[in-house]
């Protein structure tokens, strides 16, 4: 049975200082104090030690509360990708890593897809608009719109979180030109518009995870190919993954392990019924870099959705971390 939670309504903006009003407080305890006279800076530090679950219900209880808050980010939780399933139109089902489901409601993922996960963000396009969304908190940056075609299934990876200045976002995609092409889109922080770069490729093979190391994005093509882009020369290059051998050449080697079927225990039990087109994630452990790529689950099922792997975090933007 899943749990119902109720995502941050006041749309990921810094709320302003609450006026607290303070009620008469009766006890016989001449040194009982009423939770409503918690210092900020008490509320503050206990904020900062919640996982997403207890921070949004930390939240719910007051603007004071919610206002001494609006720094914890839930990072203290859990280190693993939750699973965020779009049942219908704005109804979702979330799946945390112990398997317990959550009910919640997310008007922004109604009609979007999602490109890229990462740091607790998704980057999303819908209809004419391409933007970042903290699914929890419901935190926004519009982007400018990205010039290409959702029906090329475009794969995306950023260097950093949308709010750090030096962050750059890259986008690869098949080409609507006739050809063999391939586009990839950069936009750095502050930018007003998308820069495109193009090089051949293969249009029998879809691009299914991405990720980010050293001023480089790689991103898998195929089943055993990846592309390289540099961010210095802006020059792409193709590789073919191979097994390393004993006795073979010393080969270069790929900053990152793939995460494929391993992620698919208990999601296709919990969702037997459902043809399932899922976004991908990085996560790191132990100081190694792993990347969940785009799957599609159940694909014999009739019923169609999207989901996407997402860090729980939470974030709160100032006016300045609001604008692209």
């Amino acid at each position: 049975m899943a749990s119902n939670i109720a995502c941050d309504q006041a749309y990921g903006v810094r709320p302003s200082r609450p006026i607290r009003e303070r009620k008469p407080f009766d006890s016989s305890d001449p040194l009982a104090r009423p939770w409503s006279e918690l210092p900020d800076e008490l509320l503050e530090i206990i904020a900062s030690y919640l996982g997403l679950i207890e921070l949004i219900s930390f939240r719910a209880v007051c603007q004071d509360w919610r206002f001494a808050s609006w720094k914890a980010t839930a990072e203290i939780g859990s280190s693993k990708p939750w699973f965020l399933a779009i049942i219908d139109k704005s109804d979702c089902l979330l799946v945390d890593e112990s398997n317990k489901r959550y009910n919640v409601t997310i008007p922004e993922l109604c009609e979007a897809t999602c490109i890229g996960s990462n740091y607790g963000w998704l980057l999303l396009l819908k209809e004419s608009s391409t933007f970042f969304f903290c699914p929890f908190s419901r935190a926004k940056i519009e982007l400018p719109q990205l010039p290409c075609s959702e029906t090329f299934e475009p794969v995306a990876a950023f260097s950093s979180a949308p709010t750090c200045k030096d962050c750059i976002v890259c986008v690869i995609s098949n080409s609507v030109d006739a050809g063999n092409s391939v586009e990839i889109h950069t936009l750095q922080r502050g930018a007003s518009s998308w820069t495109t770069h193009k090089f051949n490729g293969d249009r029998t093979r879809t691009f299914n995870g991405a990720f980010y190391q050293d001023y480089s994005f790689y991103f898998f093509y195929g089943v055993d190919f990846v592309v390289k882009f540099s961010v210095g020369d802006k020059k792409s290059t193709l590789f073919k993954v191979v097994k390393p051998t004993s006795n073979g050449p010393k080969l270069p080697v790929l900053p990152c392990a793939l995460m494929t079927d391993s992620c698919k225990v208990g999601i296709e039990s919990q969702f037997e019924n459902a043809s399932i087109s899922t976004c991908g994630t990085v996560l790191v452990r132990d100081s190694q870099k792993y990347v969940i790529c785009n799957q599609k689950i159940n694909t014999d099922a009739n019923r169609k959705m999207k989901a996407v792997w997402t860090h729980p975090r939470f974030f709160e933007l100032s006016p300045e971390q609001s604008c692209w």
